[in-house]
């Protein structure tokens, strides 16, 4: 995170606030339990585990989804284009499915907005984004 300018990250932040409200709540989530812990050894083991969460486990769920949104969207936008080019031929009919192609497009779409955005370090993977540009 150290890569990543306060700019990029509060733009990241502005422009995906849903992102980072659920970082934010599992990183509270993880640390609640530090807060009441007196022997700093239990505090470093409570702050790496929850960092190694964070960090390793939730962000490897992250690569799956994106691959399957991209695999996703290849197909359809196949099918799009291959219902316009036959839209040429036959006009209405396949302008209609070429119309259902993008339509459906449109829905995978939100469906992986929402559920890439809901795991918890989809914010972390935009910062970790950011650091590689």
């Amino acid at each position: 995170m150290e890569q990543v300018s306060s700019t990029d990250l509060m733009s990241i932040r502005n422009n995906d606030g849903e992102a980072f409200q659920s970082f934010r709540a599992e990183l509270e989530k993880g640390l609640r339990e530090a807060r009441y812990e007196t022997d700093p050894s239990r505090v470093k083991a409570i702050i790496e585990d929850t960092q190694h969460e964070l960090f390793e486990v939730q962000m490897r769920q992250i690569a799956p989804q994106l691959k399957h949104l991209k695999r996703t969207h290849f197909a359809e936008a196949s099918i799009a284009v291959a219902g316009l080019g036959l839209s040429i031929l036959t006009f209405e009919a396949n302008l209609i499915a070429t119309g259902i192609a993008g339509l459906n497009a449109l829905k995978s779409h939100h469906d992986y907005k929402s559920k890439v955005t809901a795991n918890p370090s989809h914010f972390l993977w935009n910062v970790k984004q950011k650091a590689k540009k």
